[in-house]
């Protein structure tokens, strides 16, 4: 695969980390940056892939309450009944 050169400019933090890399994975400057962009994609490709259903099921959204199962096709009316009777002249 051919291969490009950049540049950019970094804090030194990140500068004496990538050092620390080097030093203790024996790997070269190049290959920790491939490597962090690599996992930075693959981790965002991943989050790209769930569904919206997923999404709320893992925030925990969904299941939140309890209601019937049909509520979200009669929700008007539900809520329609519930006003009647709150409202309802005693």
């Amino acid at each position: 695969m051919k291969q490009q050169t950049i540049s950019s400019r970094i804090k030194t933090e990140t500068a004496l980390e990538i050092q620390f890399l080097k030093k203790e994975l024996g790997i070269n400057q190049t290959s920790i940056i491939e490597s962090a962009i690599h996992h930075l994609y693959q981790e965002t490709k991943q989050k790209k892939k769930q569904s919206r259903y997923e999404l709320f099921k893992k925030s925990g959204f969904i299941g939140a309450i309890k209601a019937e199962p049909d509520l979200s096709v009669n929700y008007k009316k539900k809520f329609a009944d519930y006003l009647s009777e709150k409202y309802a002249q005693k």
